[in-house]
């Protein structure tokens, strides 16, 4: 059988490997420690879970948003 396109791949990265990468890129962005890895762990157990558009797929969208400014990395917040 005959394909056309690029043919799909799937590559395996241990969670733990994955919250890292996650956490850094995040830190790096400008959240704290502790709001990076919040994000970071949320991010892979959706992956995990199979919850794909809550997972990873968002880190590129999260990241923008801060450095860009549309994301406050230290909001104050009141109750």
């Amino acid at each position: 059988m005959t394909t056309t396109g690029p043919q799909a791949r799937t590559v395996r990265v241990p969670a733990e490997r994955l919250r890292a990468f996650c956490e850094a890129a995040l830190k790096k962005a400008g959240l704290t420690e502790e709001d990076a890895r919040l994000v970071a762990d949320t991010l892979v157990e959706a992956d995990l879970r199979g919850v794909h558009s809550h997972g990873l797929i968002l880190l590129v969208r999260y990241c923008r948003g801060l450095l860009m400014g549309y994301v406050n990395p230290r909001p104050r917040v009141r109750v």
